[in-house]
């Protein structure tokens, strides 16, 4: 059914309910339209829209949830970062605990405390190698 209103400055509209898309090609085909975000991912092209208050918070919600699905596993994969062991920072370094302790207290590489267990954070590690090098065993 099509239904006519004035529209802004006093034009006549119409207005397809239930909602259908035209997609022009070689053959013309009319598809139902589900909702907005179906319509931009189509990819059709030269179409102006008319939206209810209810379909663009629809799609604003669509999109942060998409947007959610998206980066949420890449998030939670950063904070799942690598801890190393104090032996194993002291060798990377070719240091000492002495040298380890110090730097903590000065605040180049502060250790992080899980119970009595003391680990570094791979990317404090990875940031003290670019910055000063690491020390060759030979």
């Amino acid at each position: 059914m099509i239904k006519i209103f004035k529209g802004a400055g006093g034009a006549n509209v119409a207005k397809l309910d239930p909602p259908l898309i035209v997609q022009p090609n070689s053959a013309t085909q009319i598809l139902p339209m589900t909702d907005i975000l179906d319509l931009i991912k189509s990819g059709l092209g030269g179409v102006t829209l008319t939206v209810t208050a209810d379909d663009l918070a629809n799609l604003v919600a669509k999109s942060i949830e998409a947007a959610k699905a998206e980066l949420v596993p890449i998030l939670a994969s950063q904070t799942e970062e690598a801890l190393l062991t104090r032996e194993e920072v002291r060798e990377k370094f070719g240091v000492c605990y002495g040298t380890l302790w110090n730097w903590s207290k000065q605040r180049i590489l502060v250790p992080i405390k899980i119970g009595r267990k003391v680990r570094y954070r791979f990317s404090d590690v990875s940031r003290v190698i670019s910055e000063r090098g690491l020390r060759s065993h030979y």
